[in-house]
């Protein structure tokens, strides 16, 4: 019998980016707070940050990573950005992953556009797929769902984007939310202050 393949750890996530993955054909140095996220295995994780801290750029190496883990099938992760340019933006970041990895440590990339990129899962008969989408509510492909920079979505969408993402990540899936912030109104605000009701939030705070 084939013996079948066991999901990373969250230490061989860690140790799998570190290993293979190269930004500007240099090594990685994660911030600690970025190593955290990437080994992050909770199904909710909420980041209060400052501008330019690097959610973007973690979450698309999180959602490869997890895309290329061998044991990892059907994988699916939408990231919900505030506009197109940011939408492209994580996917640009995949890509210069994905072609970083040595090829016998990578699935083969079966299709690449500016939104997304779909990889063939090992035995050939599944696809994985990453995709960015600019500020409207997720449809369908169960899986992961990251929410950047909810903060700052239009107030009258924000709450349907974020109650219609639900449902996809109801079969196992994690919701993940980064932004600034804007006021103390708002989903965002209401996620993060609120433990009370929210109480499956893992979340952190990055200042700089």
């Amino acid at each position: 019998m084939k013996k079948r393949h066991e999901l990373f750890t969250k230490e061989e996530r860690l140790n799998y980016a570190d290993a293979f993955i190269k930004v500007d054909q240099k090594s990685l140095d994660l911030d600690f707070w970025q190593e955290d996220f990437l080994m992050d295995t909770k199904r909710q994780a909420i980041i209060l940050k400052s501008r330019r801290t690097g959610f973007s750029f973690i979450t698309a190496m999180k959602g490869l990573v997890k895309a290329m883990d061998k044991g990892r099938i059907k994988y699916v992760r939408q990231f919900v950005s505030y506009n197109e340019d940011d939408a492209k933006e994580k996917i640009n970041y995949v890509k210069e992953f994905y072609e970083s990895l040595p090829k016998k440590v990578r699935k083969k990339c079966i299709s690449a556009t500016k939104t997304s990129m779909e990889f063939l899962d090992y035995g050939g008969k599944t696809v994985s797929r990453l995709i960015s989408i600019a500020c409207r509510p997720p449809r369908g492909r169960g899986g992961d769902i990251v929410f950047d920079e909810m903060g700052i979505y239009p107030e009258n969408k924000a709450r349907t984007i974020y109650t219609a993402g639900l449902p996809v990540t109801a079969r196992g899936g994690c919701v993940e939310i980064g932004s600034t912030p804007l006021g103390k109104i708002g989903m965002f605000y209401d996620i993060f202050t609120k433990k009370d009701k929210y109480k499956t939030f893992n979340r952190y705070t990055i200042p700089w």
